[in-house]
């Protein structure tokens, strides 16, 4: 399982350059290398036009690596197809590039669960809690919800939002048992601050034809997104401390998707496909040497119309170098620390 969750987080990384290169060879940059795992030594690799493709031994995540200008060997009517000789422009569409695939990424691995097929709740009752106000109300098992507070109820999740927003209320729910239509009046109670009935549904599989499971895995991505962005949001501007304790290293990441792995292989690629939106988002942050940082930089020349100075970039993008080295270091330490503890160590 831990090969697995490698292999899985390698995917995010590898879609990412897969971003880089792609922007880069629709806009006719040169590209020395594109190769499916880490730099090292190759297991194979072959050209195809200027570009070498290739699996190196550390098949975990991948690289891009631009051609860079040579007046030695390359003409000098070549510059334009070289990266240091972009547009601003142009090179903010090859960094875009990493962070979208990554935001992309996730609709393809949300659109294979629905396809392959997920258990969803039904609105048939299967189990009444003892003691519950389902109880008190006259629910039995084999119950179909049809209806909540006057609504038409369709899918398990419309009940459950207007169960949930009426703590301590009676509502009316249209239930048919035994093909009779009856109306119940439960008062709700109260757990974790929303409404409560007591009560548990059976499940089905259902699987979606292509069309609709591409259609629906975007507008869930789209979804997961503008969440994933309002939660990071509140946490850096309001509990970065609690932010920084839930990052992981890539020792807990890896722990983390062998144990989702463990369990189910569509649980596996959802989680996959959050951690793919998540670096999709992080990659945004206008850190050096992040592709925000980078895309920062590039802004910022645009403003002021020429490049700053080599010696500014170096140490803005060692000072971000600096900073995420230390992240990682601390984050590790944090992540080997757990792992110690869930052995029982001390």
């Amino acid at each position: 399982m831990v090969i697995v969750a490698i292999l899985g987080i390698g995917l995010l990384i590898f879609a990412h350059e897969l971003g880089h290169f792609l922007v880069a060879k629709l806009m006719r940059v040169k590209v020395d290398e594109f190769m499916l795992g880490f730099p090292g030594p190759r297991i194979f690799s072959f050209t195809r036009g200027e570009t070498t493709y290739g699996l190196t031994l550390v098949f975990f995540g991948g690289y891009c690596r631009f051609a860079h200008f040579d007046p030695q060997k390359s003409p000098p009517q070549d510059k334009g197809r070289f990266l240091e000789f972009q547009s601003v422009w142009r090179k903010l569409g090859i960094l875009l590039g990493g962070p979208v695939m990554n935001l992309i990424l996730p609709i393809f691995l949300i659109a294979t669960v629905l396809m392959a097929g997920f258990m969803v709740p039904t609105t048939t009752i299967v189990k009444v809690w003892p003691n519950a106000p389902a109880v008190e109300a006259g629910f039995k098992p084999g119950d179909k919800i049809i209806s909540v507070d006057g609504k038409r109820i369709n899918e398990w999740g419309e009940a459950v939002e207007i169960i949930r927003a009426n703590p301590n209320k009676q509502i009316k729910v249209g239930v048919v048992r035994e093909g009779e239509l009856m109306l119940l009046y439960p008062t709700l109670t109260t757990r974790d601050s929303h409404g409560f009935l007591g009560i548990e549904v059976t499940t089905e599989m259902k699987r979606e034809n292509p069309f609709v499971a591409f259609c629906k895995a975007t507008i869930m991505t789209a979804q997961w997104t503008i969440k994933m962005c309002q939660i990071l949001f509140e946490f850096l501007t309001q509990r970065l401390g609690e932010f920084v304790r839930g990052l992981r290293s890539p020792i807990g990441a890896v722990q983390e998707a062998a144990r989702v792995a463990r369990g189910s292989i569509l649980d596996f690629l959802l989680m996959l496909a959050v951690m793919s939106i998540f670096l999709g988002i992080f990659n945004f942050f206008p850190l050096p040497p992040l592709d925000g940082g980078r895309i920062l930089i590039a802004g910022i020349e645009l403003i002021r119309r020429r490049p700053i100075e080599p010696s500014l970039l170096i140490a803005i993008q060692g000072a971000g170098m600096l900073f995420l080295l230390f992240l990682m270091v601390y984050l590790v330490l944090a992540d080997i620390q757990r792992l110690v503890a869930s052995f029982g160590g001390i």
